[in-house]
């Protein structure tokens, strides 16, 4: 959970008022805070990329390693389960 300080410059915002609000609501509500000036950043590439990543129901590579591990219990599945994150479109050359 985030907890944020209310900054008078963010009125209207869900994330400006104090309240208690889950790291993805929080991270979505500065996304639209800022969402009027990223084209002229040249950032919204990158806001969407991180949009994606919260609107993903499987949740962040973290969210699956944990539902992983408590699904198994095993630390050799979540070995198992990064090694083919990792080698995922990887081509391996053969000699």
């Amino acid at each position: 959970m985030a907890c944020h300080a209310v900054w008078p410059g963010c009125r209207g915002h869900r994330f400006c008022s104090g309240q208690c609000l889950s790291m993805r609501d929080a991270i979505g509500e500065l996304l639209d805070f800022v969402d009027e000036v990223v084209d002229d950043l040249g950032s919204r590439q990158e806001m969407n990329y991180l949009r994606n990543l919260l609107e993903d129901p499987r949740g962040t590579g973290a969210d699956r390693q944990i539902a992983l591990f408590q699904e198994t219990g095993s630390i050799d599945a979540l070995i198992q389960f990064l090694m083919q994150q990792t080698m995922q479109d990887i081509a391996l050359e053969v000699a």
